[in-house]
C-alpha cells in the first residue's frame, strides 16, 4: 500500500500532480489525513482524503509519500500515528521531476552526481585505445568508500573522477565565492579537500580542451572533497584529475545545470580518452628516467 499524507498547509500542486500521474500508472495510492478526511492546503483549498490516518493499517504500508507546505510537514511531524509508518534508515527521496527550462538549463534532483554518470555512460558508447574501466562509486559523499575498493582493485595507471560541482552564480555572492558559472563550459578542477589533483593529468585534460576548441573553466574553490583523494592514496598513488559539471543548488532536490556544458564535457571527455595513451606512455618515460 503506497499512503501520502495529508497534514493542514500541505501545497496542493504537489499532492495533486504526483497522485494523478501515479494512479494513471496503475500505482494504487490512498490518500491519508493526518487530523482527519476534511483537510485545508496552504492557499485554503480543502481537500477530502481518501481515509483518516487513523484507519491505516502501518503495517500494510510499503511506501509513504510526504509533501511540502511547511504547515503540514509540522502536522505530520507532530502525529505518533505518522511517526510509527518510518523507521530510522528506512530510504527517503525527494520527488523532483526533470524539467528543462530557460536558456537551456535542465533542473532535476541529484545532478550532483547524475550528470557524472551521463558523462560516464556517454564515454562508454565509444571505443578507445587505452583500456578503459567505468566505474559508478557509492557513499562518495559519507567517505567516498566506493572509490576506496575500486581503486584497491583496479590499480589503475591515472583516474578521472567525473563530477557536479558547485555553481553558487546567483545573485547576492561575491564573485570570489561563485566557484563556477552555468553555460562557462566543463569544469577541470586544481584540488579540492582531499587531494591536490596531478598537474600533469591536468594539463594533459587543458591542452585537449584547447585542442578540440572546448572552452573550460577551472573549479574555483577548495572546499569540499572528492573520490579523487581515495583514488590518489591507493596503494602506490595514482594520477588524478576532476572533470565536472557546474551545478546551482547542489545537493537539493531542484539542482540546475546548463545543457550545453553537460554536453561539452560529454565531448571533452571523449577526446581525453581517444588520446589517453600518449599521457600513459610520457608517464611511463618519467618513471623510467
Amino acid at each position: 500500500m503506497v499512503i501520502m499524507l495529508l497534514g493542514t498547509g500541505f501545497e496542493e500542486s504537489e499532492a495533486v500532480v504526483p497522485l494523478d500521474l501515479l494512479r494513471r500508472a496503475g500505482v494504487e495510492v490512498s490518500t491519508a489525513g493526518v487530523t482527519g478526511t476534511q483537510v485545508t492546503s496552504s492557499h485554503g483549498i480543502a481537500m477530502a482524503a481518501d481515509c483518516a490516518l487513523s484507519q491505516v493499517d502501518a503495517a500494510q504500508v510499503e511506501m509513504v509519500i510526504l509533501l511540502g507546505g511547511l504547515g503540514g510537514v509540522d502536522v505530520i511531524g507532530r502525529s505518533q500515528a505518522a511517526l510509527k509508518l518510518v523507521e530510522p534508515g528506512d530510504p527517503v527521496i525527494f520527488d523532483s521531476r526533470y524539467v528543462e527550462f530557460g536558456d537551456g538549463l535542465i533542473k532535476s534532483r541529484a545532478l550532483d552526481d547524475r550528470a557524472g554518470c551521463g558523462m560516464l555512460l556517454s564515454a562508454m558508447e565509444h571505443r578507445y585505445p587505452v583500456e578503459l574501466a567505468a566505474v559508478f562509486t557509492v557513499q562518495e559523499e559519507i567517505g567516498t568508500r566506493g572509490a576506496k575498493a575500486a581503486a584497491y582493485r583496479l590499480d589503475p595507471d591515472a583516474a578521472l573522477v567525473l563530477e557536479g560541482t558547485t555553481c553558487a552564480d546567483i545573485a547576492g555572492v561575491k564573485d570570489e565565492q561563485k566557484v563556477t558559472r552555468l553555460g562557462k563550459g566543463p569544469v577541470v578542477g586544481v584540488r579540492d579537500s582531499s587531494a591536490v589533483h596531478d598537474p600533469r593529468l591536468r594539463a594533459f585534460v587543458l591542452e585537449t580542451a584547447a585542442k578540440y576548441g572546448i572552452a573550460v573553466q577551472n573549479r574555483e574553490g577548495t572546499f569540499g572533497g572528492t573520490d579523487c583523494g581515495s583514488i590518489q592514496r591507493s596503494r602506490g598513488g595514482v594520477p588524478v584529475a576532476m572533470m565536472a559539471v557546474a551545478t546551482r543548488f547542489i545537493h537539493s532536490p531542484v539542482t540546475v545545470i546548463a545543457r550545453k556544458d553537460y554536453e561539452a564535457g560529454c565531448a571533452l571527455l571523449a577526446h581525453v580518452l581517444q588520446d589517453m595513451e600518449s599521457f600513459l606512455n610520457d608517464k611511463e618515460g618519467d618513471c623510467n628516467e
